[in-house]
C-alpha cells in the first residue's frame, strides 16, 4: 500500500490517526503494531513470517546482550547480527551468483528493518541505549509502519522516549499534516511527472546529447523528489503519531562537495554507515591511506545496499574515490571556492545517475555513446517542452530559496490551510487521472 495511494490516504491513514488519538496511551503501541502489520500484508504478507521471527531473534538478543558479559555476549552479538545480514544477504544477494538462474524475490522493506535491527543490537552492546524489555514495544518500533518499508533509517534511540510516553498535541498534529501534504505534492506532483519524462525520452531511438543529459537531470530529480516525498510523508505520520523521526533530506542539490551533498542526501543511511562502519573500521584515525581504505569499503557497501548488481557496487565506489580525494587533496580547495565547488558536486551527483540507472554493461555503454552523441532523435524538442514546467519547477525547489520563501509565505494560518488544501486536491485528481505511480527506492 503505497502512502500516494487513494486507499491510504482517505481509508487507511485517517482511520488509524484517529483510532490512536482516541485510544488511552496504555494501548497506542498494541493499536500501532496490529496496523503496521495489517499495512505490511497489505503489501507482502508472504514475508511477514520472516519479519516476524527476526523481530523475536533480535528482541530476544537484545535482552540477552542486556543480561550477559564476556565472550557470550560477544558471540550472541557475532550470531544475531549474523542472522539478520544472512536474511538480507539471501534474499537480496544471491541473485548475483552466476549459478543461480531464479533468486527469491526481495521481501518488501527488508534493507531498511535489517539495518534499523543491526542498530539496536549494536547499541545495546555498546552501551549507547538500554534492551527494550516488552518484546510488544519492541515489535511497534522495528514495524511501525510509517517507516517500515522505505525509512528513514529510524534507530531506537531516536524513539525510545516516545515509544514509551507520548502526548498528541495540536501544534504537532499540524506539523504532521502539513509535513505528509508536502511530501506527497511532491511525490505525485513532481517525482511522478520527471519519471513520465524520463520514459518518454528513453523510448526515442538515437536520442542524442540533449536527451540523455535531460534524461539524467530528471532521473536524478526523480529520485530526490520521490524519496524525499515519501520520508516527508513518514515524518509527518509519525509526527501525528506523536513521535519524531529525523530527518532524511536536506537540500542536496545546494551542496559544494560530494562529501557535503552526502551529509545532505538520505542522512539517515550515512549516519548508519558512518557510526556502525567507518568509524569502527577506524575512520580518519589512523592516517590517510587508511582513512581511503576505510572510505572505499564504506562507499561500496552503501552502494550495495542500494541494490544487488556489480552497477551499484561501481556507483558507490565512484562516490569512495570522489570523497576520498576531497579529504586528502581537494576539499579545502573547494571550500575556498564555492561556485566551482557547486559545479563539480551537481556535475558528478548528475554523471553518477549513468551508473545507478543503467544495469548491464551493453545499457551502459549505449546511454554513454548517446549522451556524447550529437545527433537529435525526433520529437525530443518537443518532449522536452511539454515537461519543461515541471523541470524548472524541480530546479527551483531543488535551490532551497523558493522553499525558504514559501514558508515564510505560508506563515499566515490562512494561507497555509489553502495552499494545504489545495496540493491535496491536485494530489488526488493527479492519482485519479495517472495509473503512472510508482514509488523507486522499494527496489533497493
Amino acid at each position: 500500500m503505497l502512502f500516494s495511494s487513494i486507499t491510504f490516504l482517505f481509508i487507511f491513514l485517517p482511520a488509524v490517526v484517529l483510532l490512536h488519538a482516541a485510544l488511552p496511551e496504555k494501548w497506542r503501541n498494541g493499536f500501532l503494531l496490529a496496523a503496521s502489520v495489517a499495512f505490511y500484508c497489505f503489501g507482502d504478507a508472504k514475508y511477514l513470517p520472516l519479519l516476524a521471527a527476526l523481530t523475536v531473534v533480535n528482541y530476544l538478543s537484545g535482552r540477552g546482550l542486556a543480561a550477559w558479559q564476556g565472550t557470550r555476549r560477544r558471540v550472541l552479538l557475532f550470531v544475531s547480527a549474523g542472522l539478520n545480514l544472512l536474511a538480507l544477504g539471501y534474499y537480496k544477494y544471491v541473485g548475483m551468483l552466476p549459478f543461480v538462474t531464479e533468486p527469491p524475490a526481495l521481501p518488501l522493506g527488508i534493507s531498511f528493518y535489517i539495518f534499523q535491527s543491526l542498530s539496536y543490537l549494536f547499541d545495546v552492546h555498546a552501551g549507547r541505549v538500554k534492551a527494550e524489555k516488552s518484546l510488544a514495544d519492541y515489535a511497534a518500533y522495528i514495524m511501525l509502519f510509517p517507516q517500515l518499508i522505505a525509512g528513514p533509517i529510524v534507530r531506537y534511540d531516536d524513539v525510545a522516549r516516545e515509544l514509551h510516553t507520548r502526548r498528541l498535541q495540536p501544534r504537532q498534529m499540524e506539523a504532521g499534516m502539513t509535513s505528509f501534504l508536502l511530501g506527497l505534492a511532491s511525490k505525485v506532483l513532481v517525482a511522478n511527472e520527471l519519471g513520465a519524462l524520463y520514459e518518454a525520452l528513453a523510448v526515442i531511438p538515437q536520442r542524442g546529447m540533449l536527451a540523455s543529459a535531460v534524461m539524467l537531470l530528471a532521473y536524478g530529480f526523480q529520485l530526490y523528489y520521490d524519496f524525499n516525498g515519501y520520508s516527508l510523508m513518514a515524518i509527518g505520520i509519525g509526527r501525528m503519531l506523536g513521535f519524531e523521526f529525523p530527518k532524511n533530506f536536506d537540500h542536496p542539490f545546494t551542496s559544494r562537495s560530494i562529501s557535503e551533498f552526502w551529509r545532505r542526501w538520505h542522512i539517515t543511511l550515512g549516519d548508519w554507515l558512518r557510526l556502525y562502519i567507518y568509524i569502527p573500521l577506524g575512520g580518519s584515525r589512523r592516517g590517510n591511506v587508511r582513512r581511503v581504505v576505510n572510505l572505499l569499503i564504506t562507499w561500496g557497501l552503501s552502494g550495495l545496499w542500494h541494490g544487488a548488481g556489480l552497477n551499484f557496487a561501481a556507483w558507490g565506489l565512484y562516490f569512495g574515490v570522489l570523497i576520498a580525494l576531497e579529504a586528502v587533496l581537494i576539499g579545502e580547495w573547494l571550500e575556498r571556492h564555492p561556485r566551482i565547488g557547486w559545479a563539480y558536486a551537481f556535475g558528478a551527483v548528475l554523471l553518477s545517475w549513468v551508473l545507478f540507472a543503467n544495469d548491464t554493461p551493453a545499457a551502459l555503454g549505449g546511454f554513454l555513446a548517446e549522451l556524447v552523441s550529437l545527433r537529435m532523435g525526433t520529437n525530443v524538442l518537443f518532449t522536452i517542452g511539454c515537461f519543461l514546467p515541471v523541470l524548472l519547477a524541480a530546479c527551483l525547489l531543488a535551490s532551497g530559496r523558493v522553499c525558504g520563501w514559501l514558508k515564510r509565505w505560508t506563515d499566515r494560518p490562512a494561507v497555509r490551510v489553502v495552499l494545504l488544501l489545495a496540493l491535496l486536491v491536485l494530489c488526488t485528481a493527479s492519482l485519479l487521472r495517472s495509473s503512472y505511480n510508482p514509488f523507486l527506492y522499494f527496489r533497493f
